[in-house]
């Protein structure tokens, strides 16, 4: 996951940037934070396991990662649980726009906070990924 967020921000400031290879970094970024959850779930501490899967559930950011991967891989999903990235620049600056619930959000401000909630998470569990 940490690898996935310093690939995106080495491509927001990259002087060229290959698009297809963005998109794919992006999408791997979220993938990598809503299935993260779902390997500690699956851990044999159960304790830390469900206190992952809250975590993944509870923060508006992992949120958004779980619809992103569920609705990549499904392409339709219930209303609520749908969220795409429907633009990406290669600017500059580069963009990513993602659509949730009605709102448009900033891709890069999302994936930051989606990073931050799961060092927090890391810390307070005294893991060390």
């Amino acid at each position: 996951m940490e690898l996935g967020f310093a690939r995106m921000e080495q491509w927001c400031t990259s002087e060229e940037i290959n698009i297809t290879g963005f998109c794919l970094d992006v999408y791997g970024f979220f993938i990598s934070c809503y299935h993260l959850g779902e390997h500690i779930r699956l851990d044999p501490q159960a304790e830390v396991s469900n206190r992952a899967l809250n975590r993944v559930m509870g923060t508006q950011s992992l949120r958004i990662a779980a619809a992103i991967t569920n609705t990549f891989k499904h392409h339709t999903r219930d209303e609520g649980h749908e969220a795409r990235i429907v633009a990406v620049s290669g600017g500059p600056p580069v963009t990513v726009t993602i659509e949730w619930r009605d709102q448009t959000l900033d891709g890069l401000v999302v994936a930051k906070q989606a990073a931050q909630d799961w060092k927090d998470f890391f810390a307070a569990q005294g893991l060390y990924p």
